[in-house]
């Protein structure tokens, strides 16, 4: 992969990060992301993808599909009259999952963008295609370019995300028997250290 698609890929996963509501960023937390270089590491390593497309009705269509990701794009092979063709060509945009792995061995890679149907991929993907296998499909009469707008990733054998921790709520009390103010945690026994009185009240003013 070329150091300009790093490049790309950091900065797009960056600014995805960075727009991402809360819900995504709590599905996605940002603590387990991959770095631009292992993103294109896992993306130079998986031959296929799930691509999801709009039908003219507005109904969704997923399939399968083989691709590689060069020149800031991901390239599809596919053919004139299949659905996600016919799909593109009224709703040029697109949505892919990149994933394998269960448990702590699960990677993903997400993206979605504007597409463009043409005959031949750029140089930099018939490269990457023919260096991995050999040559270009020869059934393969249109590609889909897609250009991400978004991309997250996400690896579950990254280190669990830091929860923020809530400080540790205490209540004053001061005894009613000699005066003297302590703290304890909400629910525990009000029971004087000093006196040993179980007569006390709520302290609401300033500790001495």
């Amino acid at each position: 992969m070329l150091p300009s698609d790093l490049d790309f890929l950091e900065a797009l996963q960056t600014d995805s990060f960075e727009k991402a509501s809360a819900a995504t960023a709590s599905s996605y937390p940002p603590e387990r992301r991959m770095g631009a270089g292992a993103v294109a590491a896992y993306l130079d390593l998986r031959r296929y993808l799930i691509v999801s497309t709009v039908r003219p009705s507005g109904s969704p269509h997923a399939a399968l599909s083989a691709f590689v990701f060069a020149g800031e794009c991901f390239w599809l092979p596919t053919m004139e009259g299949t659905a996600r063709a016919r799909n593109l060509a009224s709703t040029p945009y697109a949505s892919i999952v990149v994933a394998d792995g269960d448990g702590a061995d699960h990677k993903a890679v997400l993206a979605e963008g504007r597409t463009e149907l043409v005959a031949r991929p750029e140089p930099a993907a018939v490269d990457a295609w023919n260096a991995r296998d050999g040559r270009l499909p020869e059934w393969a009469s249109r590609w889909i370019e897609l250009r991400p707008e978004k991309l997250f990733s996400y690896d579950a054998g990254l280190p669990e995300p830091i929860q923020n921790e809530t400080p540790e709520t205490l209540v004053g009390r001061r005894c009613d028997e000699c005066g003297d103010t302590f703290t304890v945690h909400p629910g525990d026994a009000a029971r004087c250290p000093s006196c040993g009185s179980d007569a006390t009240g709520v302290a609401s003013e300033p500790f001495l």
